[in-house]
Parts: structure tokens; C-alpha cells; sequence
């Protein structure tokens, strides 16, 4: 008979001590500094728990026996033998806890509180063209040796920060997009002023934007001259497709109606096979002009791009009637540091 035993179960870890206070200390004379003792050592980490004793043993109801088998007027007769088992092993001990982080010191030379700061703002779009929002930022330096600052004895992190000082300053945005920024109001740009005193606007993904800062004073303009909603970039579709040879030409058309204020370029794959699809269904298709179609290639009406593939720099064989083509074309769109690109794919005869 086999033996049975168990370990205790494991006991929990102790908790992690809490981080010492922050202290904030205003001051105008260095030497004061020299009076205050400061204890922020952390909290002390939990004790873990004990572990669980061990399961007894499985204990024999007999000790030995014979057990008796016949098969085919054969007898054996086989002994077993049964040993009480072992108790289990005490479970481990649980962990202590981490000992909590000493406190952080700030020093302020001065002994008028500090004002309150609004280093960044965010607001609808409406809001910004409105009215100039005051942004304001605490400066603070981080320095080292914060026991030597205090009464000896002292305990706190020896890292520590120190007001320097404060920079203010209003910012504005003026709408001169030929877009109306009406579209727009419900958007909420973040304004926000650096620790240089420079501030500038941070316009939501979802909306490109070009434009330029301007500074008056403490009041920073930024002067939008283009916006798009950044999804209408990439509404593309193609249009009509048609032709052979040199009158080979391709439509693109903006169904959103932005490309009179976007970038646009255009990186075609071209491909041909020979034979008939109805006779060979594994056609290989093999790439004839792989680049960015050239911008005379390229004409705009409006909204509607047209492709003057009949002038790619390519074998006249591979654009005759009846040749078998696929296409993969790529197309760029940007608005100053914004861009995204859109792939349309078309598969035909010419």
C-alpha cells in the first residue's frame, strides 16, 4: 500500500510598508533650515505569516494480509504489507514586506504660499478662438544632499526639489483655414506652457491642422490656414477605368472633397499576364513599373484625379487591349506634419 502525507499550506507575505510623508517647507534664511528635524522613514513591511502544519499521516487499519487468486484451478496467494504514513512538513513561512520608501522633501525661499499653476488646459475649439486661456507653470530644480539642508540626524530621501521661480502666459488660436472651424468647435485642443515659458496648442487626432505661432507679449497666437478632419483623408475611391495603350487612363475621386486643401501623391504597382484566366487559372502576373507616378501624369479637376497611365514608361505590348492587369496604387495624403496613406486595388482586362 503506498504512503500518504501532505505539506502545511503557505502562509501570505506580509504587506509593503507605506512611503514616508512629502514635506513642503518655506523658508528665507538657508540657515533656519539648520533647526527642523525631519523623520519620513517609511513604514516598516508586515511580518509574513506562520506556515500550516503538515497533514498527519495515513495510519494502517491492518498491517499485513494475504490476498488469494485462482484462475483456471490455479491458486496464488500474494502478502501485502501496509505502513502508516508520514505526517506532512510545517508550511513555509511567509515573506516580510518591503520596507516603505523614505519621504521627499521640497524646499520653497519664500514664505507666501505658491500660487496655484494651470500648466495645460484642454477646451473645445469653440473656447480657444474665443478668448486667450492664462496658463501658468512652478518651476522646480532637483537637487541632491537634502540631510545636509536639515537638523542632523535627520531622515528623508536625499534627493529633494526647490522652487525656482514661475513662468505665466496667455494663449490663443485665430482661424484663417478657408474651411469654416464651425465643423470643428465640439474638438477640444490641449494648450499647455513649457518650462521655457513657450506654450503651444496640440490639436486632436482626429483633426490635421497647419498654421503658425505668433508672439505678442505674454499672449501666443496660433494662426490656423489649413484644417481637415482626419478621417476624410483617406475617402478614396476609384472612378472610371478605361482605355488602351496610350489613352489608358485611371480615375481617383475624393469622395470626401478635401483634396483642394491636402497633398496627394500616388506609388503604383502595375502587373500584366499573358493567356486567359478561362484557360489558366494560375495566371503570373509579373510587375512592369513599380514607383511614384510622376506629377505629369497626374491631373485635378475638383475632386477627381485622372491617372495618365497610357504614358507610363513601359512596353506598348503591356497596355494593348486585352491584356490582363492588376493594380495596386497608393496614395498619400498630408497637411503640414500630418499624413496617412490609402491603397485601392483593381483587377481587369484593358
Amino acid at each position: 500500500m503506498p504512503e500518504w502525507w501532505g505539506w502545511g499550506p503557505t502562509a501570505v507575505d506580509g504587506g509593503d510598508g507605506g512611503n514616508g510623508g512629502a514635506l513642503t517647507v518655506y523658508y528665507r534664511n538657508p540657515a533656519d533650515l539648520r533647526q527642523i528635524y525631519v523623520d519620513a522613514r517609511g513604514g516598516r513591511g508586515g511580518l509574513g505569516g506562520r506556515g500550516g502544519e503538515g497533514a498527519a499521516g495515513c495510519r494502517c487499519r491492518y498491517r499485513d494480509w494475504d490476498v488469494q487468486t485462482c484462475s483456471g484451478g490455479t491458486c496464488t496467494t500474494e502478502r501485502f504489507i501496509c505502513r502508516d504514513g508520514d505526517d506532512g512538513h510545517y508550511g513555509r513561512d511567509g515573506s516580510r514586506g518591503a520596507e516603505g520608501q523614505l519621504g521627499a522633501l521640497s524646499l520653497i525661499n519664500q514664505t507666501e504660499p505658491l500660487l496655484p499653476e494651470t500648466p495645460s488646459q484642454t477646451q473645445i475649439l469653440d473656447v480657444l478662438i474665443r478668448q486667450p486661456l492664462a496658463l501658468s507653470r512652478n518651476l522646480w530644480q532637483e537637487r541632491s544632499g537634502a540631510t545636509a539642508r536639515l537638523a542632523p540626524g535627520s531622515i528623508v530621501a536625499e534627493t529633494y526639489r526647490e522652487y525656482v521661480g514661475r513662468v505665466e502666459g496667455r494663449v490663443q488660436v485665430v482661424w484663417e483655414a478657408p474651411r469654416s472651424p464651425n465643423d470643428f468647435f465640439t474638438l477640444a485642443p490641449t494648450a499647455a506652457i513649457q518650462a521655457d515659458g513657450t506654450t503651444t496648442v496640440t490639436f486632436p487626432q482626429e483633426l490635421w491642422v497647419t498654421g503658425n505661432y505668433q508672439q505678442a507679449g505674454d499672449l501666443t497666437t496660433y494662426v490656423v490656414t489649413g484644417a481637415v478632419q482626419a478621417s476624410d483623408a483617406t475617402r478614396l475611391a476609384w472612378g472610371t477605368i478605361g482605355g488602351q495603350n496610350g489613352d489608358f487612363v485611371a480615375a481617383v475621386i475624393d469622395r470626401a472633397g478635401e483634396s483642394e486643401y491636402l497633398n496627394t501623391s500616388f506609388h503604383l504597382t502595375y502587373r500584366t499576364a499573358n493567356g486567359d484566366p478561362r484557360d489558366d487559372r494560375r495566371l503570373r502576373y509579373t510587375t512592369q513599373y513599380e514607383g511614384t507616378l510622376p506629377a505629369d501624369l497626374v491631373t485635378r479637376d475638383n475632386d477627381r484625379f485622372e491617372l495618365a497611365l497610357g504614358r507610363l514608361p513601359v512596353s506598348g505590348r503591356h497596355l494593348q487591349g486585352g491584356t490582363y492587369v492588376q493594380m495596386e496604387l497608393t496614395i498619400q495624403r498630408s497637411l503640414g506634419s500630418n499624413a496617412a496613406t490609402q491603397t485601392l486595388s483593381w483587377q481587369g482586362r484593358l
